[in-house]
């Protein structure tokens, strides 16, 4: 596969795939997800990279995050509600484990709570549409136990290949009095975006 699309700062190569993988390849750009097959690699290469700087990294580094992608949220069971709810518990999320702040990007790594799967999620400053803090028509009041503002989440809306992606983040979760550093990171977020633009 080549890509004819390169810029000054981009490397021409010629890559073989195996059938499996091409097709794995083709499917996603048939189904929408990429514009083409370059793009889907280098997401993949993208993601990759991410992994590798998080293992080297200092992990004390991360800060404790439990997240949840927009399409999950209407995935929930009355268990995720009802455990959202009791005391001590933590807000209804699907994944759960640091959320490091590099150079040019935010990496989360974790585990997914239900399929116990590592999860590694690169999202670079550059693909940041809107951060949000609050409720929205998606993760609402309803969603946690009291309501308050100080329980809403930290919506980052990006874009990965041709998909716009929404993810709500909870930041340093505190069990006790259920508030989190939210506020400090959409403020370190907002100025991020304001510098880039």
């Amino acid at each position: 596969m080549t890509d004819n699309r390169a810029s000054k700062d981009d490397w021409r190569v010629t890559l073989r795939l195996p059938k499996r993988d091409y097709f794995f390849v083709q499917k996603l750009v048939d189904d929408g997800e990429y514009v083409n097959a370059a793009e889907v690699i280098r997401d993949a290469v993208k993601h990759f990279r991410a992994d590798l700087e998080l293992s080297a990294s200092n992990q004390g580094k991360g800060v404790k995050a439990l997240w949840i992608f927009k399409d999950e949220i209407g995935q929930k069971d009355f268990g995720d509600w009802f455990a959202a709810h009791t005391s001590f518990m933590l807000p209804i999320h699907r994944h759960a484990g640091e959320v490091h702040m590099f150079k040019d990007a935010l990496v989360f790594y974790g585990k997914d709570t239900k399929t116990d799967r590592t999860d590694v999620v690169a999202v670079p400053f550059s693909n940041i549409k809107r951060v949000f803090f609050g409720f929205d028509e998606n993760y609402r009041r309803r969603e946690t136990r009291g309501g308050f503002e100080h329980e809403a989440p930290l919506r980052i809306d990006y874009t990965e290949g041709n998909m716009v992606k929404t993810i709500y983040v909870f930041v340093d979760f505190n069990r006790i009095n259920r508030s989190t550093k939210n506020q400090d990171w959409f403020e370190t977020l907002q100025k991020r975006q304001q510098v880039d633009d």
